[in-house]
Order: structure tokens, then sequence, then C-alpha cells
């Protein structure tokens, strides 16, 4: 009898649900989340010290500028393009990268904008004619991509000028070009299209100072800007230009308000 009761009782506890044991990874997901977070601030930390210090090279870049007659009095004026620090009111070179680096570097420009805060802005040569200030915030912009007089597109006498703006990240693929004009006192954006740029102007590289715009290289630079078929071109009284509709390119006509 007691033998049949202890038999019992064993199968009783073998048939009893054991308490898991916690696998032996418990926890390292929580512990490794918090490294890595400590080891971003760190890092986040030590790369601004190095903005804040200077420990970073520049690559000045190279600056648009078109002439036209944007005011409609018959004299021809130049639009030059200036990225100046919001912080030191300076021009500044377009693009950044370590000490060591021997090319720009995307994640390093942009890391560095976020300190230097720029601003693109087009220099006219007529004072009367106030400069043009892109419409992107500061800390997104390292310039222009492209910048084109599109000439007299609604017949009143002023040229119109169309540019890209180069928001300084990473990826190029599909653009914003955008149609501006100078009325009433002040410049208008008149018209934002998408646009895919076929050079991505990997030539900026190569200009690393102010001095390097007088390069002989860079004359034949200015002569294949010049000869870019135009983004914006007057058909009757629409405005004919390339857009893209899902990755398509196609031809679109669009009146303007002028």
């Amino acid at each position: 009898m007691n033998k049949l009761l202890f038999a019992l009782i064993f199968l009783t506890a073998c048939q009893t649900k054991q308490p898991e044991k916690a696998p032996a990874t418990a926890g390292t997901v929580k512990v490794d989340s918090v490294a890595l977070q400590k080891r971003q601030d760190s890092l986040a930390i030590e790369e601004e010290n190095a903005v804040q210090q200077g420990k970073y090279k520049t690559w000045w870049g190279y600056r648009f500028h078109i002439q036209g007659d944007f005011d409609g009095d018959g004299k021809e004026e130049v639009l030059t393009e200036k990225l100046i620090s919001t912080r030191t009111g300076k021009e500044i070179g377009k693009f950044c990268g370590l000490e060591k680096d021997t090319i720009p570097d995307c994640y390093w420009t942009a890391r560095v904008n976020t300190f230097r805060q720029p601003k693109c802005v087009l220099k006219c040569s007529n004072p009367k004619i106030g400069d043009f200030t892109t419409t992107r915030d500061s800390a997104g912009t390292i310039g222009m991509a492209f910048l084109q007089n599109a000439g007299d597109l609604n017949g009143d006498g002023t040229d119109e000028m169309a540019f890209v703006e180069d928001l300084g990240g990473c990826n190029s693929g599909i653009r914003e070009v955008l149609l501006a004009t100078y009325k009433k006192g002040k410049w208008v954006v008149l018209i934002k299209s998408e646009t895919r740029m076929e050079n991505d102007f990997s030539w900026d590289e190569k200009i690393a100072t102010p001095e390097d715009l007088n390069r002989t290289f860079v004359k034949a630079i200015e002569k294949e800007l010049m000869d870019t078929p135009p983004f914006f071109k007057k058909e009757k009284d629409k405005v004919v230009y390339e857009d893209y509709e899902a990755a398509t390119l196609v031809t679109k006509h669009r009146k303007i308000d002028w």
C-alpha cells in the first residue's frame, strides 16, 4: 500500500508543470540598446565638440552666376550665388569632411550645417534689386545645384530664372526645380516642379578654395552649363516644363498667374 501511494505521489510530481528557466539571453536586448544609446550619445558629443572647435575641413564648391535683365530696365544684371552662415554672417564652403578626408562627406556636411546654419542667397549686381534667398530652412541647404536664366517667358521685358537647390543629403534622385521672377520690387516663386538631375556635379569637390574658381577647368564647366537645355519654355500663353509622374518623365503645360 505504501509503495502504491509513493508511486502515485512520484507520478503526480513528475506531471506537475515545472517553472521555465529564463533564457540565458534574458535582458540582453535591453542592456545592448542602453549601451548602444550611450555610445551614440558619446559620439554625438564628440562630433559636436569637433564641429564647434572647427576640427573639420571644407570644400568651397562652385558658385553659380547668371546674367539677365531681371527688372526690365534694359540693362543686364548679374545674380551670384552666396552660401552664408547665419551664425557668423560670413560666406562658407559648401561641402565638409573630416580633417583626414580627401573628398567631402555628405554626412559630415549635414552634421556641420546644423551648427553653421547656412542660407543660400543670390546677390544682384544692381543694388536696387533685392537679394533672393532660397525658400528652404537654413539647416537644409548647401546652396545651388543649378541656376539658369529662363528668359522672358511672359513677354513683359524681364527675364525669369530657374534653379535647383542642393539640400545636402546623401541621396540625389528626383529634385525640385523652381521658376522665379522679380516683380513689384520683390522676387516671387511661380512654379515648383520635380526634375531628375542627370549631372551630379562631382567636379564640385575639385573646387576646394575660392581661388580654384579661376582654374581652367572651371571655364569648361561654365560653357557646359550655358549649353544645358532650359527647364522651362514658352509656348503661346503657357509655360511648358518636364515633370515626373510615377517615375515617368512627362511634359506639362501650365498657365501662370503673372
